[in-house]
């Protein structure tokens, strides 16, 4: 007799491709195959999203998809689009479980209550401690999530993640050293911190914050350390301190803008203005030199009129970042943000959003551009591109360069030579001995 087979197909933020390596792990201390999500599966497990309704409609799409794959596998729903609204969740055709964003420690048992016919779908509200889910593992083996937090408190005008993830919930010091420990001796040579709203790591503990952090995993030897995105408020003079002392922590910091707009910044909720916002980047690189900053951006958020777009255009441009992710405002109910007058247009939206990654693009080729002639360090990863071997920089810029395999999941020093749109291609440094 077989194993039975279960599939995964995540959407969304890094914390959820964390929370579906954990879901992984439970189904194989169970017995289970993981098997690809175009495959003939028992159980099929989509952890959604619902950040906005393109994602909710592509997870409709992959459950209807996965019950046609099989009729007979049971199919879960799970994560942030079932806890946001539950009976559109429950109503989607070929759906057996339903399930939130707690207890998924449970989700093999749901999943099992369902195809005996025990059970219904369900879903739990965010709990006030932090889920610990079994030690992830991701494939590659060169670069693992680490997931120490959850919860946002901060209830942007726009954003339906405190209605999803509930409150600020910290992992436990102890066990996030632990985990990272365990990580590294896997194999792994790139741990990423990540939270649903990292830079709030601590504050329902108390005695430590996320400088605090950074410190402790410090010692674990010799790897890289990455931080995810953190909230502009929540990076202050020690945090800045402790990416600069760290001998592990990678030069890259990712900061939300969302709009280059002050009156837009407010309509938002955000809790900062451009000033602010601008001097905040000052002291990163004073600090950090050359440390590359990254961010988000919304355009066509209700009211944002050009003379806005402009602001965010020119202000984008004048903070030089290195990576720019564009998004479309996209209504979510149960919002203040959905029900503000000026909503803007859809074919206003398609054409900021295009104006301002093309601007992006630029920006990145000119801080690639600053790499050429310097020497950077790459972790390289399994899978070589085009016969020539690849990875990330510490910058998080991707770099090609021609060298063995046997390099494959090190941290090699690479002279960079050219630069491109889509990052840098180089050299291995002179004399680099190549690994037995």
């Amino acid at each position: 007799m077989r194993e039975p087979r279960v599939a995964f197909h995540t959407l969304g933020c890094k914390v959820n491709q964390y929370d579906t390596a954990g879901m992984e792990r439970l189904f194989v201390e169970r017995g289970y195959e993981v098997v690809n999500f175009d495959a003939v599966a028992d159980v099929y497990v989509i952890n959604t999203c619902s950040v906005t309704g393109r994602s909710e409609a592509k997870s409709r799409q992959a459950a209807r998809r996965a019950a046609r794959q099989n009729p007979d596998a049971v199919v879960a729903l799970v994560g942030c689009y079932p806890q946001v609204d539950p009976s559109s969740a429950a109503a989607v055709e070929g759906v057996h479980v339903v399930a939130g964003t707690r207890d998924r420690h449970r989700i093999v048992d749901l999943v099992e209550e369902a195809g005996r016919g025990t059970s219904g779908p369900q879903v739990y509200s965010p709990g006030m401690a932090f889920e610990e889910l079994p030690a992830a593992h991701f494939s590659g083996r060169t670069r693992a999530l680490l997931k120490i937090q959850d919860g946002c408190d901060a209830f942007c005008t726009y954003c339906v993640v405190p209605l999803a993830r509930g409150p600020v919930r910290s992992r436990h010091p102890g066990r996030v050293v632990e985990a990272a420990r365990q990580l590294l001796e896997t194999g792994y040579r790139e741990l990423v911190l990540t939270g649903v709203r990292l830079g709030a790591y601590g504050r329902d503990l108390g005695d430590v914050d996320l400088a605090g952090i950074i410190k402790a995993l410090g010692g674990l030897g010799n790897y890289r350390l990455r931080i995810s995105s953190v909230e502009p408020e929540d990076v202050d003079g020690r945090l800045i301190e402790a990416l600069a002392d760290s001998t592990v922590a990678c030069p890259h910091l990712h900061l939300p803008l969302q709009s280059g707009s002050d009156r837009v910044l407010v309509r938002m909720g955000r809790s900062y203005l451009t000033g602010e916002f601008a001097e905040l980047v000052g002291s990163v690189r004073a600090a950090l030199p050359g440390a590359a900053i990254t961010t988000d951006v919304i355009v066509g958020f209700p009211g944002e009129g050009p003379d806005d777009f402009r602001k965010t255009l020119d202000f984008v441009e004048e903070m030089a970042f290195s990576r720019l992710h564009v998004f479309r405002y996209s209504p979510r109910p149960g919002t203040r943000a959905a029900g503000f007058p000026g909503q803007v247009p859809p074919a206003v939206k398609a054409q900021r959003s295009a104006e301002l990654t093309r601007l992006g693009h630029r920006l990145a080729l000119e801080f690639h551009r600053r790499l050429v002639g310097q020497e950077v360090e790459v972790l390289v990863e399994d899978e070589p591109a085009g016969g020539l071997l690849q990875g990330l920089t510490g910058h998080y810029v991707r770099a090609v360069f021609p060298g063995s395999p046997r390099w494959s999941n090190r941290l090699v020093t690479v002279t960079v030579t050219g630069a491109d749109v889509t990052g840098v291609s180089g050299e291995l440094k002179e004399g680099a001995q190549e690994p037995a």
